[in-house]
């Protein structure tokens, strides 16, 4: 859907299933989910060489990043692969500038939390087996949350205050699918 100002639009893309947008202006943006499209101001086009896509983030037209199957940066002009250190499955990324952002989801033996310095990928936390982010919301990299399923099959929050986790148990919910807040 798109907000014109005054009225929803519908924005079909038959067979896409979108997980995470992100857009630089409103004739720039990004959708991924079970593939990549992007959209011109005018029509969606479908990124055919990026099937994986599963969720996008940027920092400017000319700093865009997509995770599924593969990591990928785009520099306004193209695509090209990238490291990321985690193999399993990214689910979310947060994000505050081009060397500040933020990719959750689960690994191979646990969810993590890894963080982007500009040059490298740092784990930022390591969970328990069956642990497994599905988003990340936060107001600055000393303000980060985490939600998603624990091993215990209840839904979950962590929060980093720039120095440590700190784990909320949400006894009685199910998985925490998304997390957003409002800064005072």
């Amino acid at each position: 859907m798109h907000w014109d100002g005054s009225v929803w639009i519908s924005a079909s893309l038959p067979g896409f299933e979108p997980h995470s947008i992100w857009g630089a202006s409103r004739d720039n943006v990004w959708a991924a989910g079970n593939g990549l499209f992007h959209w011109n101001g005018s029509a969606w086009s479908n990124l055919q060489n990026i099937p994986t896509a599963r969720v996008v983030w940027g920092s400017a037209p000319t700093d865009v990043w997509e995770i599924g199957g593969n990591v990928e940066h785009w520099d306004g002009m193209a695509w090209s692969p990238a490291s990321f250190p985690v193999s399993g499955g990214t689910i979310a990324l947060v994000g505050f500038s081009s060397d500040d952002f933020w990719a959750a989801g689960e690994g191979l033996t646990s969810g993590f939390v890894d963080h982007w310095e500009g040059t490298t990928w740092r784990p930022s936390f390591t969970g328990m087996s069956s642990l497994i982010f599905y988003s990340l919301w936060g107001t600055g990299s000393r303000d980060i949350w985490a939600v998603g399923i624990c091993s215990r099959g209840t839904g979950c929050a962590y929060h980093w205050d720039g120095l440590m986790w700190t784990e909320y148990l949400l006894d009685g919910t199910a998985a925490l699918q998304g997390v957003w807040g409002a800064v005072q």
